[in-house]
């Protein structure tokens, strides 16, 4: 018994020195400073360009608007881009010019009247509707013009932005649309 114990502690204090002995060696082995850098070698060819930054989001011009007075009112904008595959996989925002310098997001309502917008995928159509509040006859004369922007939805899911929630200047300058 005492011979097997005596063999594992010298096999134990033999250990400790080879394992101290390796810890010294890797210890100074190792350089704390980088060698020189090769020379930077000769620039790759150009890529291919690519498509434009704004992740195919789809602007429309200011589209001028008329709606008549009464109860109700609507004004139809007819775009071969709305269509099923964009009503189903895109989200569709829309502004309109509210004053000289002041734009707004559709819907919205003002004073005694509210403004929203359907798409019709059958027509390539979006309509803009203007409808009195309690029902009496209103002026629509808030809204001049409107601009509707088409994001697909593989940007609409990137970092969950919620883009109903930006100003119009917001998500211009998120696309980097032009005005």
């Amino acid at each position: 018994m005492k011979t097997i114990k005596k063999t594992i502690q010298t096999t134990i204090s033999k250990s400790k020195y080879v394992l101290l002995t390796l810890l010294v060696a890797f210890s100074f082995s190792c350089s704390p400073e980088d060698g020189n850098d090769g020379a930077v070698g000769p620039a790759g060819p150009a890529g291919s360009n690519g498509q434009d930054g704004n992740a195919n989001v789809i602007a429309s011009d200011w589209i001028p608007i008329s709606l008549s007075d009464g109860s109700a009112s609507q004004f139809d904008v007819i775009d071969t881009n709305i269509n099923a595959e964009t009503l189903s996989s895109s989200l569709i925002v829309v502004y309109g010019k509210f004053t000289a310098q002041d734009i707004v997001g559709i819907p919205f309502t003002y004073s005694n009247r509210t403004y929203y917008f359907v798409a019709f995928q059958d027509t390539n159509t979006f309509r803009i509707l203007g409808r009195s509040l309690d029902g009496t006859s209103e002026s629509f004369n808030d809204i001049s013009d409107v601009r509707y922007i088409i994001i697909p939805s593989n940007n609409s899911t990137r970092g969950n932005i919620d883009y109903t929630k930006m100003s119009y200047q917001e998500v211009i300058n998120h696309f980097d649309l032009e005005e």
